[in-house]
């Protein structure tokens, strides 16, 4: 019975350490995620301006500076959805009916 009792908390004791560390993992994706945005949306304000004052640039120039910036705007949704997908699994989003446009939406 004791070597039963034993048992039975070295599996809860495991069980335990094995959600801290997911929850560990799950807050150092979220808290990376948060972290990088910052600098994503410094960024793309800088080359959006870069392309605005642009006068002489070469067809190639703002091709490459274009593919930046849809780079950094596909990271910055990346991040946005890591968050998204983590509150939405801790239950603190409250989902309510609303019309949608769907053509819209499926554009995106």
């Amino acid at each position: 019975a004791e070597a039963s009792a034993r048992s039975a908390h070295v599996a809860e004791v495991s069980k335990r350490e094995t959600e801290l560390q997911r929850e560990v993992e799950r807050n150092a994706v979220n808290f990376a995620a948060h972290e990088l945005r910052n600098p994503l949306h410094a960024c793309t304000g800088l080359l959006l301006g870069v392309l605005d004052d642009m006068t002489e640039a070469t067809p190639a120039h703002t091709s490459d500076l274009r593919h930046v910036l849809d780079g950094l705007r596909h990271m910055r949704v990346l991040c946005d959805d890591v968050l998204e997908h983590r509150q939405l699994a801790s239950g603190r989003v409250a989902l309510r009916d609303a019309p949608t446009d769907v053509a819209a939406l499926l554009e995106q």
